[in-house]
């Protein structure tokens, strides 16, 4: 088979005559006597006024072709319309030299999508033939040749070289599949000094069976960063279920880094953490539990704390010592003090797998939701607190 070569002229075309200003299509296919087929015809009117026909895939049948009509219409209408046929090396020839301005994009075509497609027709590349390129891209490379691709052909549509920009489907399946694959990584790693999300999860299983009295107290050290002197300390006075955070005293001193779901206010001395749905749910059943320890035990008085010991009154910080023994004794993995479980690091997808795995049961029945968003502006948070 012939080798492609590159036609300065034509490729200069392509980039010289602007925007195609009107196309028209032909109302009925037309027979072509020495193809014994049909196609249609548009003419294609540029800026720069030039003016170009094109023909269609050729069919054997009129009826074929007829049926083929609105598909055609459509491209006139949004004006996406494959004018000009060129390769991949063809195109990227002159998008180097006349369009394209970063180097490192220029340097993602050349070496991951020329030695694979650099022969194929422009509108010949499918959203499967850049999946497989990426699929094989080094993690360091990945999101800069998703990038190049996008603009790439992105670029060859805007120039009429293509009719469908395939490789937007393609770059979002694969980041969606890369993120996918990170955030399954980050699960299961296991980091430095602390648990893993799966290790985290295993633990308040378990956590579940043999200490259910630490099952919320573990939940908010994990998933909000509380330390146990300060969940001790809450009370459902510094509860907002509606706005889903808790307020607290600001800590003298805190060791973790700035979290996405916690903000300070020094001025007022004072921080609010955002909760996601299924803790709040343990933190409503709480209270269900503690409203009927009022109506059942005359000798219950409670003071209000969302941890509460003998008869509601606050608990004291060492009562998680035998409980929290009692968990590590059953983990099947390397065990650290409880002050490490507030520097675990849960992501959106962990977040979820925990909802969807621990989601407190009501009525016997497990109430899975989405978890919303964090809060990441300050600002946000504070006016959830008006």
């Amino acid at each position: 088979m012939p080798q492609n070569t590159i036609n300065p002229t034509k490729l200069k075309d392509i980039f010289s005559n602007g925007n195609l200003v009107l196309a028209t299509l032909s109302a009925h296919p037309l027979y072509i006597t020495t193809r014994n087929q049909y196609c249609y015809r548009m003419n294609c009117t540029f800026e720069s006024g030039r003016r170009k026909m094109v023909q269609t895939k050729y069919y054997d049948t009129e009826a074929e072709a007829e049926a083929m009509y609105p598909v055609y219409k459509k491209q006139v209408e949004e004006k996406r319309i494959t004018i000009f046929k060129c390769t991949v090396q063809e195109f990227h020839a002159y998008w180097t030299h006349s369009y394209c301005f970063d180097n490192a994009y220029n340097w993602s075509i050349v070496v991951y999508i020329l030695p694979v497609l650099g022969k194929h027709f422009m509108d010949n590349v499918t959203a499967s033939n850049l999946m497989d390129i990426l699929a094989k891209v080094p993690s360091s490379d990945f999101y800069r040749v998703c990038d190049a691709v996008t603009c790439f052909f992105r670029d060859a549509r805007d120039h009429y070289c293509t009719t469908q920009d395939n490789s937007a489907d393609a770059v979002r399946i694969m980041k969606e599949r890369k993120k996918a694959e990170e955030d399954l990584h980050n699960y299961y790693e296991v980091p430095s000094g602390t648990y893993s999300p799966q290790q985290l999860l295993q633990m308040l299983q378990i956590c579940k069976l043999e200490a259910p009295v630490l099952y919320l107290p573990m939940l908010l050290a994990s998933t909000a960063g509380l330390r146990i002197s300060e969940i001790l300390t809450v009370t459902f006075r510094d509860i907002h279920f509606y706005n889903q955070t808790i307020c607290l005293p600001l800590p003298v001193k805190d060791d973790l880094p700035n979290r996405t779901d916690t903000i300070t206010i020094p001025e007022e001395n004072t921080k609010m953490v955002y909760l996601t749905d299924f803790v709040m749910d343990e933190i409503r059943l709480q209270k269900e539990r503690l409203e009927a320890c009022q109506k059942t035990a005359p000798d219950f008085n409670p003071s209000g704390y969302l941890i509460w010991g003998r008869n509601g009154s606050q608990r004291q910080n060492n009562f998680i010592n035998k409980p929290y023994a009692r968990i590590c004794a059953k983990c099947p993995f390397p065990t650290f003090p409880w002050k490490e479980l507030r520097r675990i690091k849960l992501s959106a997808s962990s977040m979820k797998r925990f909802a969807q795995t621990l989601g407190a049961e009501n009525s016997g029945q497990p109430q899975p939701r989405e978890i919303p968003q964090i809060p990441i502006d300050r600002s946000d948070l504070i006016e959830l607190m008006k």
